[in-house]
């Protein structure tokens, strides 16, 4: 887990988690309606975001509302394969917004993103390592 196990106890959580969800589901709803319509549109784009009610911007939740980039603003193309849902996932959950909700530093990741090609649903598998510290 990129934060331990003793994180689910924590209220924040919560919080944290609804910010990651949110964003992630949007970025595999856009990357669904781009796998399912592409053959039958090749020109249509698809991109994802999510609003933030503290900020007033579309943008991704990886800083704190007041301190935002452009770069963080704005909608964006869905991932392409696992690996870029996967980076998503460990930038979203290792950023700013995430840490000052949860009030810690992440730790080294220790999860993978698994999609199956013909149920297309996204699963997260835990990894048996070690985390050295």
């Amino acid at each position: 887990m990129l934060y331990g196990y003793d994180i689910l106890r924590k209220p924040e959580s919560r919080a944290a988690l609804i910010e990651a969800a949110v964003v992630l589901n949007a970025a595999w709803t856009a990357y669904c309606l781009r796998r399912e319509f592409h053959e039958d549109f090749l020109n249509l784009g698809v991109v994802y975001g999510a609003y933030d009610l503290t900020s007033r911007y579309v943008r991704l939740p990886l800083s704190v509302p007041g301190k935002l980039t452009d770069e963080k603003k704005g909608l964006f193309a869905p991932p392409e394969n696992v690996e870029e849902f996967r980076d998503l996932a460990l930038r979203i959950c290792s950023g700013k917004l995430v840490q000052s909700l949860l009030g810690q530093e992440p730790r080294m990741p220790n999860f993978r993103i698994v999609i199956r090609p013909k149920s297309r649903t996204l699963t997260w598998t835990r990894l048996v390592t070690k985390m050295s510290r």
